[in-house]
């Protein structure tokens, strides 16, 4: 029964963390930041950096579904975010889990 409980814990934790804002706009304008979601046809490319701001197409995908702007992170924390995306159930894999599956 522990054992239950803990998973639905680290679930409970992962969807917290899940909804991570994503990189609010005036930061995406002065830092140079990386899109390390599913390439997104149209959209968004995987591994795609962005210097002076988002493009208005990502920004519209961002506000159709907030998990896209999650997975937008600064350039300095690339490292911490490729970690991330490497750890099951982590913030990170789970936005790219959704952003993947729509």
């Amino acid at each position: 029964m522990s054992e239950i409980r803990k998973e639905e814990e680290k679930r409970a934790e992962a969807k917290k963390e899940a909804r991570a804002k994503p990189v609010p706009k005036k930061e995406a304008d002065r830092e140079t930041v990386m899109y390390v979601g599913p390439s997104i046809r149209g959209v968004a490319c995987t591994g795609t950096l962005y210097r002076n701001g988002l493009p208005e197409v990502l920004k519209r995908e961002m506000e159709r579904r907030p998990a896209v702007g999650g997975l937008v992170v600064p350039v300095s924390a690339l490292a911490a975010a490729q970690r991330q995306l490497a750890t099951p159930g982590s913030a990170l894999a789970v936005l790219y889990g959704k952003v993947r599956s729509n």
